[in-house]
């Protein structure tokens, strides 16, 4: 939720009682990326819809201080621009990057099964059939190239092999619910599947 920001407390000393009033200063800061597991994903098309409503056309200056002030004003409209325009998404793997040609593949599948949805026309199921296929094996080679590369950094002498392999293999843990009392149920039909957990 907060990758990019900056957030501090500032207690100031104002009033003569016990308590002090505390201001949260939130600094955004683009300079910085994300976690390694968060990734931006900007929608440029929105990005500059967002950019040509917010900005007013060619205002006229008088003297310096008013350049500054729409410089500053500028970069303010572009951070928010991008900010309001990209998704941030957390990846449990390794971002990859897929292929024009294989991304042309997927949206083509993907109309191919709308319309499929809406015909159920046989032919149309065996291309589609045939192009998940043609997707399928397009992402597998892609994988194959990754895990290929990164064999060949690996060295013996450190370890990174064994390491590279213990990574993959690793599964993500994955919590089973808690069990708690539900004191919101009040009907007694429905707090009845609960009542062997609480």
């Amino acid at each position: 939720m907060s990758c990019g920001l900056d957030i501090t407390v500032e207690s100031r000393y104002e009033l003569t009682s016990a308590h002090n009033p505390a201001h949260f200063v939130i600094n955004f800061n683009f300079h910085i990326s994300h976690l390694l597991n968060c990734k931006t994903i900007s929608n440029w098309n929105k990005f500059q819809d967002i950019l040509s409503t917010t900005i007013a056309g060619n205002p006229t200056f008088n003297n310096i201080e008013e350049i500054e002030e729409a410089i500053n004003s500028l970069n303010n409209s572009i951070h928010t621009a991008i900010n309001q325009s990209s998704k941030f998404k957390s990846m449990k793997q390794d971002f990859t990057l897929v292929q024009y040609s294989t991304r042309i593949k997927i949206r083509g599948k993907n109309r191919l099964r709308r319309l499929w949805q809406q015909t159920r026309y046989p032919p149309l199921r065996t291309e589609l059939n045939r192009l998940q296929r043609d997707i399928k094996r397009d992402l597998l080679n892609i994988k194959r190239r990754e895990w290929d590369d990164a064999l060949v950094e690996c060295k013996n002498s450190d370890n990174s092999l064994h390491k590279l392999i213990a990574r993959a293999k690793k599964k993500p843990i994955t919590y089973p619910p808690t069990w708690f009392s539900r004191p919101d149920l009040r009907d007694e039909g429905k707090s009845q599947p609960f009542s062997g957990y609480s």
